[in-house]
């Protein structure tokens, strides 16, 4: 009986897993995607809630897409595909795995209908197994049960009304409660997490308060005691998550933002005094490369890229204009938050950073990248963002920072 259980349990692993993706995609935002979602978060900023009638936030089809894509590319290497019709919402899923004999990749394939402003799963398929509907229903509540036990799930579950399907858009009906800023602020950043952050603000108001420097501070002057910080912390493990609040307080620091918008009880905590910091001796690259770090560590790097492209344009039309020297700190500044926030990768980090990171480690050469162009010059030059003589710069760009000794 042993013997067939494990033969069946090997059939069905094989019928699961497969060596092809029935989906190849990553996930990619476009400047026009990140101002789409800016003006979303500010029609529904969750800092400004106060308690009311149900609002409505709709989704079209290509942004349901796209942040579904978004979320899957979360869980690791992969993509999906939404499509809006007249039977609700198809999905189809591919996430790869580690290395096993069995397969390389998860397919999955479904459909989800909205029934009594909720959405019900239906027509599962995991592989070449199709699921029952009974099935496909019971492995969505353990889901959303898991899920569940998330104090920051439980926050956004407990605003949702209802949802409804058409074939052009999803739409959520929420009411914001009188005590949602203040649970979605203590869900944010687990009792953990605080302290973490704890540690690195004190650290960083020593180094501040320290340095000779009268005006600014390098940023590997701060780097690099934070990040020993870092590693004598996570000397048993968890090295991505001590980076990531690193980078968190960095990044607030570098941006003049306070922690404690985030955190309340960082009001009590020791801040840094306000100095800029400096990379290749320039404030700006600072803090794209610093930003750009922390947003790879939390959020991805795809979206660090966006917001960085985002930046540019919109500097383009209105500030200080266009900087493919910005660009490549940005660019830089991602994949430093990639290897920060990897649990694979984070303590080698650490100890590049510690045993001997100079500035030219972090920052390809750039002394011949363009800069300061208005959007019509921009335009005219390079053809707009995604034209030929912008894809052929930004990949030069990328190329100088894979070649970095830092990342390879």
């Amino acid at each position: 009986m042993l013997f067939v259980a494990s033969m069946l349990a090997l059939g069905v692993v094989i019928l699961v897993l497969a060596e092809e993706p029935v989906l190849e995609r990553v996930a990619e935002f476009s400047p026009q995607q990140v101002e789409r979602a800016r003006q979303v978060f500010q029609r529904h900023d969750p800092r400004r809630a106060v308690g009311g009638p149900v609002r409505t936030l709709q989704l079209s089809e290509d942004e349901l897409d796209l942040a579904l894509n978004y979320l899957v590319s979360r869980f690791g290497p992969g993509g999906s595909r939404a499509m809006l019709d007249d039977d609700g919402l198809a999905v189809v899923a591919s996430i790869a795995l580690p290395p096993n004999p069995f397969g390389k990749f998860v397919n999955v394939e479904g459909r989800l209908r909205e029934r009594d402003g909720a959405l019900l799963p239906e027509s599962v398929s995991i592989g070449r197994i199709p699921l029952p509907d009974w099935l496909a229903a019971w492995l969505f509540d353990q889901a959303q049960a898991y899920l569940g036990r998330r104090e920051d799930f439980r926050v956004i579950a407990d605003t949702v009304r209802a949802v409804t399907l058409s074939p052009t858009d999803l739409k959520v009906e929420y009411a914001w409660t009188e005590d949602f800023p203040e649970r979605l602020r203590s869900a944010a950043f687990s009792q953990d997490d605080r302290a973490r952050l704890k540690a690195y603000q004190l650290r960083m108001a020593e180094l501040v308060r320290g340095t000779t420097s009268p005006r600014t501070i390098p940023v590997l002057d701060v780097l690099v005691p934070l990040m020993r910080l870092a590693a004598e912390r996570s000397a048993n493990g968890g090295a991505d998550l001590e980076n990531r609040a690193l980078l968190t307080v960095l990044a607030l620091h570098a941006g003049g933002r306070d922690l404690a918008t985030f955190v309340p009880e960082a009001k009590q905590w020791a801040r840094p005094a306000r100095k800029p910091l400096t990379l290749a001796g320039r404030v700006d690259l600072a803090q794209h490369f610093i930003i750009s770090a922390a947003l790879a560590g939390l959020g991805g790097g795809a979206f660090a890229d966006a917001i960085g492209v985002h930046k540019e344009v919109g500097d383009a039309r209105k500030g200080s204009g266009f900087s493919f020297k910005d660009f490549a700190a940005n660019r830089a500044g991602a994949a430093f938050g990639r290897l920060a926030a990897d649990p694979g990768t984070a303590a080698s980090l650490q100890q590049r950073v510690i045993t001997g990171l100079v500035e030219t480690d972090m920052l390809p050469a750039m002394g011949d990248l363009p800069e300061f162009m208005r959007l019509a010059e921009f335009n005219r030059r390079y053809g707009g963002v995604g034209a030929p003589a912008y894809v052929r710069i930004v990949q030069d760009i990328d190329q100088r920072v894979a070649a970095l000794p830092l990342f390879r």
